[in-house]
């Protein structure tokens, strides 16, 4: 009787994935790439509005930390090097 049970039960289980597999697995997908495709197209976008500033205009998106004044020969700064021009 257990035997009879314990296969009953996997194959109800088993049928039960199948049915999962082909029913939502599909669904979760075609959302998962239509959310994908908009954030691609909105990139898209963002990066041709980037390409169609008005040339000439300054625009800054990052702001460095300020130096520490105190030492103003930090070794942060690297070496200065001499050269010398080529004729």
């Amino acid at each position: 009787m257990n035997f009879i049970r314990l296969l009953l039960t996997f194959v109800i289980f088993y049928y039960l994935f199948r049915l999962v597999i082909r029913v939502v697995l599909p669904v979760f997908l075609s959302f998962w790439v239509k959310k994908s495709s908009k954030q691609k197209q909105r990139a898209a976008q963002d990066y041709i509005n980037r390409q169609k500033r008005e040339e000439g205009r300054v625009t800054i998106n990052h702001i460095p930390k300020r130096e520490n004044k105190k030492h103003p020969n930090s070794s942060a700064k690297g070496e200065y090097v001499d050269f010398e021009e080529i004729n």
